[in-house]
């Protein structure tokens, strides 16, 4: 059998379906939502309408707004009625132990029963709502009481896969900890973690982000906290917090205008009197966030293009080094130039202060075209990648216009990322429109004549890609706008200002005092991640100063002196790898192994 899908105006092409839905279907739930969806009030979720009901899968909640508790009851019986007679109709069951009733007022109220059908459901103190804990005040102290014991748990259970001595790598522990632990302790942080309690969930997320490194590194608890903070090389907590809030906010403002969250976010935003300010108007680094949305933001539309859509054509040299690239092009290039063939250079350019630039070369006749894209506080490195490609499309299309229809066209870039948007665009991300251009485009043409796309190494000496690059940067000393200059700003855009202006990766003054770098030098950091836990665990310890030494035994009194048992120095790591002469012979053969590796 077949079916069709419709989203609003886009209806499907019919695909085969087999019968019935496999085990984990994502359809089971997109029909289960569309079965359930009458259940849900008729109004659209808005702050404007005083009931509105919400749902994730199974989960349906009705919400209503009433000055006085005995018209909020009225309201909620109301609703519960429209759930009723869906039941009745649908001859379902609603699980009675699953119904909570839960008012949120700011005053002090009595809370009476509720008669909702043949239960008699009295008003909840605290109720636990897609992970989340809410109370009456919607403050978050119960929340994070929840959370902590979330956190130890997990915790507990990471480290019993994860000993400092043995176990999983640092680089695995890394990986578990992002992947489950961030993951259940940032749920719904845009609602628990803002300007009001900044400090203290700061100091609760920092100790937890250094018990989460320690486990990482198996280092011991004496370990300087910056050594940790920054050699652990694990995500900080209060950084990602920053980055999933404002990253979501980004999200939603450059989405569809309809989308009823988003229509809440810039009421919340811009529009709302701030008498009961909301978790969204105490966001941590709420002002940056509004001044990065001053200006014009790009639109994101969600899946322009079905994800069965064929792919038009593979990309040739993505599995190739820069080495071997480099070597393979230039053949490349005079065999398609011997089949006639279009061989076409696409450069893009964006430096500091200067803005962004893209060009295209046509190999065959050595005609050219540049553009200036605009700003560098706008636009990505990608967006000058891509329109780079619609000047090659330009070239091409000038070419039709005179000469008629090539025998084949071949395109070289330096962006792999360009490339492949070009030949099969299906994601909802940034630079959406300019993608999209592309892979229309080449979509009509690869029905009149073969397209190759070619990944060309940049900066290697290649002269074309040379050229093209030159092009590229005249372009952005020249600043001319043209059709191609974008005035509004992308979602990439938006997400590196949050980082730029919020998040602060160099250490302090005071810390960098108790680290050896400043940043962790990365060849170290990937050939620790490649050793077993216990020795990398030594290594960090040594590296540290923190081992059981008499210099560092001494330090926490646990030794009567600081010096080494085989001379009157200092017992320091250094010492006993480098300069002490009763292991003259191991450190000789420690030092050529050093130089040898």
């Amino acid at each position: 059998r077949t079916t069709r899908l419709r989203l609003d105006q886009y209806i499907s092409q019919e695909f085969p379906i087999p019968n019935g839905l496999p085990q984990g279907s994502p359809l089971s739930v997109t029909l289960y939502l569309l079965y359930n969806s009458d259940l849900l009030l008729p109004a659209r979720p808005s702050l404007d309408n005083d009931a509105i009901s919400i749902a994730y899968i199974n989960d349906v909640t009705h919400l209503v707004a009433e000055p006085s508790t005995d018209q909020g009851m009225n309201s909620l019986t109301t609703a519960f009625q429209h759930s009723k007679d869906w039941r009745r109709r649908h001859g379902a069951i609603f699980d009675p132990k699953k119904a909570k009733v839960i008012a949120f007022t700011k005053r002090k109220i009595t809370h009476p029963s509720i008669q909702l059908g043949d239960q008699l459901l009295s008003f909840e103190m605290k109720v636990r709502w897609l992970g989340m804990t809410l109370t009456p005040t919607l403050t978050p102290g119960a929340h994070l009481k929840a959370l902590k014991k979330r956190f130890n748990d997990t915790l507990a259970q990471l480290a019993r896969i994860s000993r400092p001595t043995f176990g999983l790598s640092q680089k695995e522990s890394r990986q578990l900890i992002s992947a489950v632990l961030l993951t259940r302790i940032l749920n719904g942080s845009i609602l628990w973690y803002t300007m009001k309690n900044k400090s203290g969930v700061t100091k609760l997320l920092d100790t937890w982000h250094h018990r989460a490194a320690r486990l990482s590194t198996g280092t011991m608890r004496q370990m300087p906290v910056a050594f940790i903070k920054y050699f652990g090389r694990v995500p900080e907590f209060t950084d990602q917090h920053i980055k999933l809030t404002h990253n979501y906010i980004h999200h939603k403002l450059t989405g569809p205008k309809e989308d009823p969250a988003a229509e809440m976010i810039r009421r919340e935003l811009w529009s709302r009197p701030i008498n009961h300010p909301s978790p969204l108007s105490l966001m941590i680094g709420i002002e940056e966030l509004k001044k990065s949305h001053s200006s014009k933001c790009e639109t994101i539309l969600p899946l322009p293009i079905p994800p069965w859509a064929p792919l038009i054509t593979q990309t040739a040299n993505t599995a190739l080094t820069k080495d071997q690239a480099k070597e393979v092009v230039p053949n490349q290039v005079k065999d398609e130039l011997k089949e006639n063939t279009l061989v076409l250079f696409s450069d893009g350019s964006l430096l500091h202060q200067k803005g962004g630039g893209a060009a295209a070369i046509l190999v065959n006749t050595g005609q050219s075209k540049n553009t200036y894209i605009g700003k560098d506080t706008l636009i990505t490195n990608l967006e000058a990648e891509i329109t780079a490609l619609l000047l090659c499309q330009d070239l091409v299309r000038d070419h039709i216009t005179t000469h008629g229809y090539p025998p084949a066209v071949a395109i070289f870039s330096d962006s792999q990322a360009a490339l492949s948007s070009a030949a099969l665009h299906k994601k909802q991300a940034t630079a959406q429109q300019l993608q999209l251009q592309i892979y229309t485009n080449l979509k009509h043409w690869v029905k009149y004549f073969p397209i190759r796309l070619y990944w060309c190494p940049g900066h290697v000496g290649i002269p074309e890609n040379e050229k093209a690059d030159v092009l590229a940067k005249q372009a952005e000393d020249s600043q001319k706008t043209s059709i191609y200059t974008i005035n509004t700003i992308s979602l990439s855009t938006l997400k590196h200002l949050t980082v730029a202006t919020l998040i602060n990766k160099q250490p302090t003054p005071e810390e960098a005092t108790r680290i050896s770098f400043k940043t962790p030098p990365k060849l170290i950091s990937r050939a620790l991640d490649l050793l077993e836990k216990g020795p990398a665990a030594t290594i960090h310890q040594l590296q540290s100063g923190h081992v059981p030494l008499n210099n560092y035994l001494y330090r926490i009194k646990r030794v009567d002196s600081p010096t080494c048992q085989h001379c009157d120095k200092r017992e320091t790591p250094l010492h006993y790898l480098i300069t002490c002469p009763a292991f003259t012979k191991q450190q000789k053969r420690f030092i050529k192994d050093l130089k040898t590796n």
